[in-house]
């Protein structure tokens, strides 16, 4: 009797052990495709990690990564451990990764099999003429979302910047006279790989 007490207490332990273990393992599987759009990404790099957060920054695990076979498709999994943050993140060529396009926030959950779908922001690309036609001395714009640097300009110039594509982007804009400040916003709609006009008068 003793002996089967002690088999049946190892084997109470032995599977609250493998339930605790299960609990941990995740599994995420999805697609991922160019946003505004229903195009998949073949050969996309999806990472799962989970993230230690702290006041400045955070410390960054790797668990398992893959890349998207020809329709975007993809699965990742492993353990992850408690109270952390978890993520599944893509990156893919000629496009913005997740956490550039979007306010990157926890995706995912631990210790289940569920499904996520990545849309990623593709790059895209604006054309600024820049035309002095209304007498003030210089120009200033803002750095455009998806972009890197501000312009400068006291002159007709053209320049050219990233942004991020499918969608309405705002171009701010503060003309100066005689030390007096001016605004203006532009709006143009992006096209993923590609390159549109404004116009911009100072």
């Amino acid at each position: 009797m003793k002996l089967n007490l002690f088999a049946l207490l190892a084997f109470s332990i032995y599977l609250t052990s493998c339930q605790k273990e299960e609990s941990s393992y995740t599994e995420v599987s999805g697609i991922v495709f160019t946003k505004g759009t229903s195009d998949p990404i073949a050969n996309a790099l999806v990472s799962l990690e989970w993230w230690d957060p702290a006041v400045f920054g955070e410390t960054r695990y790797y668990v398992d990564s893959t890349r998207t076979n020809s329709a975007g498709e993809f699965t990742v999994s492993g353990d992850l451990p408690e109270y952390q943050e978890y993520y599944v993140i893509a990156h893919a060529d000629k496009h913005f990764e997740t956490e550039t396009s979007q306010r990157l926030k926890p995706n995912i959950s631990r210790g289940k099999k569920q499904n996520l779908s990545l849309p990623l922001t593709p790059y895209s690309w604006i054309k600024m003429n820049i035309r002095k036609t209304l007498g003030n001395d210089y120009l200033r714009i803002n750095s455009i979302h998806g972009g890197n640097y501000g312009y400068f300009s006291s002159s007709n110039d053209v320049f050219y910047s990233t942004a991020l594509g499918n969608r309405t982007i705002e171009i701010s804009c503060f003309r100066i006279k005689d030390g007096i400040q001016s605004t203006a916003q532009y709006y143009v709609y992006t096209i993923g790989q590609d390159t549109v006009e404004v116009n911009i008068e100072f």
